[in-house]
């Protein structure tokens, strides 16, 4: 691991770094101005620049934010990013995540970088609920959450734009008593 970036969380592939305005650079910038990647983001769908890019930044790494960098162990590889907007008094935090490498796309990243999160808002941060939207036509990531525990509570009706069509935003939430019965059932069967 970068000693620059001592890992907040790790994983068996990922580990996590706090968000730091160096990890802001060419390579960012192109992920945010790929279509590709971009496409099924619920916002940033536009091509960016390094200004603005940084501007993002530097707002996301201050609290409510939880603003990480993830990168792939094997390489010390910045891949993606992730973020835990945290609602303190309703103790809730709203998930966002992009792997912009997509080298690295079905590989289990965003299974594995999730579920490093969960453990963070439930653990670390006494959350009481973790939600997020996602495009309904992003079925990858909603079994990838669905693997991790989040369960569709709803949607938005043709809410997204994308590919020339409307297309719903899915509602995905999970509650810390469901994180943790999952956690128990997951240990349990390990013995």
């Amino acid at each position: 691991m970068p000693t620059a970036h001592p890992a907040y969380a790790t994983g068996v592939k990922t580990y996590l770094t706090k968000m730091v305005l160096e990890l802001v650079s060419e390579r960012y910038v192109r992920w945010m101005s790929d279509p590709g990647v971009t496409r099924t983001l619920v916002a940033g769908r536009y091509p960016e620049d390094m200004e603005s890019i940084r501007r993002f930044v530097q707002v996301h790494m201050a609290p409510p934010h939880v603003f990480l960098a993830i990168f792939w162990q094997e390489t010390d590889e910045h891949i993606g990013n992730v973020k835990l907007t945290v609602d303190a008094l309703n103790r809730r935090g709203e998930f966002s995540i992009v792997i912009g490498e997509k080298d690295f796309w079905g590989k289990g990243v965003s299974t594995e970088v999730t579920a490093l999160m969960l453990e963070i808002a439930f653990c670390r941060l006494n959350l009481h609920r973790v939600f997020l939207g996602v495009n309904s036509g992003n079925v990858a990531a909603i079994k990838s959450y669905q693997k991790v525990g989040f369960v569709e509570e709803g949607r938005a009706r043709q809410e997204m734009f994308v590919d020339g069509k409307y297309e719903d935003r899915v509602i995905m939430g999970i509650l810390a008593k469901e994180y943790f019965a999952q956690k128990n059932a997951d240990n349990v069967s390990r013995i």
